[in-house]
Order: structure tokens, then sequence, then C-alpha cells
């Protein structure tokens, strides 16, 4: 730990920033409640979680967490589990109680003073954790770096999702029905090359790959038909538009532009 000479100790830190995606719509609706299950969260997943990895609840903010760990992979694994932990209390629960963590990780100097945190790290965090989707974690290099194999490479592993679909140019990402776990959104482009495709002339699809994990703990992704003739262009995108607390996703093609909401909780 270094002396600023300004009244604070530099070191160096991961930030973890996390708040809740739709906060506001959610007290519109019902504040006390929202404020009930918000404070169940914090006391008997958030707290728990980060002290178990050993890390340090700098403070809270409205709806906002922010955490300090001195080991990136500690501060990781406790993302995960917070997210994991949150798609497991929001089971069974009617949409309008779910409350959803975005994350973000950063790790750099930051300035300490008395209870408080300081500087750019925390600035970086803050703005990863807002590009962070519902359910999701985004880290920055830094952290990434931390988190590779020992071997300084990362490793990959290729899971073939689907071939028998042509001519997909896009591609989102997104929690779509509140698991916790990453979906998958594509589908098959209309005329995209003026029918010099293979497959050009088969049905424009739209897909729902729903995320999940077999028996053995690998990860799967099961198709499910949203559309049969929408398609897509260059371009997904997956949000609440229609403002009932839900994922909705907009896609323009050749044939229009498109919105389809997401009806029910599941």
């Amino acid at each position: 730990m270094t002396d600023t000479g300004s009244g604070g100790n530099r070191r160096l830190a991961t930030i973890l920033f996390a708040d809740v995606a739709g906060y506001s719509r959610l007290m519109r609706a019902d504040e006390e409640q929202t404020l009930t299950d918000l404070s169940a969260h914090l006391d008997e997943l958030v707290t728990p979680v980060i002290d178990r990895f050993h890390g340090r609840i700098v403070k809270t903010v409205g709806d906002g967490v922010m955490a300090e760990f001195g080991s990136a992979v500690e501060a990781v694994r406790s993302a995960v589990e917070l997210q994991r932990g949150m798609a497991e209390r929001n089971a069974g629960k009617p949409a309008d109680r779910q409350q959803t963590f975005r994350i973000g990780l950063h790790l750099g100097d930051v300035i300490h003073t008395d209870h408080d945190v300081f500087g750019d790290t925390v600035n970086v965090a803050a703005r990863l954790q807002a590009l962070a989707e519902p359910g999701a974690i985004v880290l920055s290099a830094g952290v990434h770096e931390q988190v590779r194999d020992s071997s300084g490479a990362a490793r990959w592993t290729q899971h073939t999702i689907d071939d028998r679909v042509s001519v997909m140019h896009a591609l989102a990402v997104a929690d779509l029905d509140g698991d916790g776990r990453m979906d998958l959104v594509t589908g098959k482009r209309f005329l995209a090359h003026n029918g010099n495709d293979p497959g050009e002339y088969d049905p424009s699809v739209l897909l729902w790959y729903r995320g999940g994990r077999d028996a053995s703990g690998r990860p799967t992704w099961t198709p499910q038909l949203i559309d049969g003739d929408a398609g897509i262009g260059l371009q997904i995108v997956i949000r609440d538009v229609t403002g009932d607390g839900r994922p909705d996703i907009v896609t323009s093609s050749k044939k229009g532009v498109f919105v389809f909401e997401r009806l029910g909780s599941r």
C-alpha cells in the first residue's frame, strides 16, 4: 500500500459494481415491496457471497453495490455466484418482483480513504456495469488477464450449437427467461446475397437458443422457434421496449421491422 500524501492510500484492487436492472420501474410499481426484496437480497445473498470470496462491501447506494477484492479471481467467482444466486431467488416469483443484477469488474489502482475507495478504477467498473445486460457480467481486459489459464493462454472449447440454418449474419446474447443463464438469439437473413447462398430460399426463421446445462454440467443451448418468416438483418436488439419488465426482441430485414414482445414470466 502506498501513501498518496493527500490523506489516502493507493493500492491495487479489483472493484465490483452491481445494480438492479429496471430498478426505477420496480420502485414505481411497488416501492415498499421493492425495498423489502432488495434488503433481503443484500442481507441473505450479496453480503455472505462477498464475504465468502474475501471481498469487502465499500458502500451501497440505492440499488447499487460497490465491493473491493484483493484478488481478481475471487472477484469473478463472487460475481458468478451472485448471478447464480439471484436467478435461484427469482425462480417462482412473478415478473414484477424479480430483481436482476448487472455487474461490472475492473482491476487497477484505487485510493483508499477511511471507509471509501476512489479513482479511475472505480469509474471504469461503474461504466462496465452500465454496459452489462441484465443477468450478465462484464470484465475489463485487466481482470480477464488475471483469470486466464495458468499457462498464459486462454482456453477455449468449441460447442457446435446449430449447423442447419444458413446465412446467420447477426447474433444477440441475453438472459431472456430470467434464469441467470445467457441465451442466444439469431436467425436467417432473407436474400442476403441475391439468392446465391446455400439454403437462401429456406424459411427466414428467428431462433432462441435457451441456455442451460446437462446432467454432467456441460453447457447446452436448446433451439426454440420464435418466428418462421420474419428473419433477421444485420442487427438484433434485445431490450424492454414495451416497458413491461420483460426483454423484447427487435429485428429489421428486407421483410420489414419487427418487435417480438415477450409474453408471460417464462
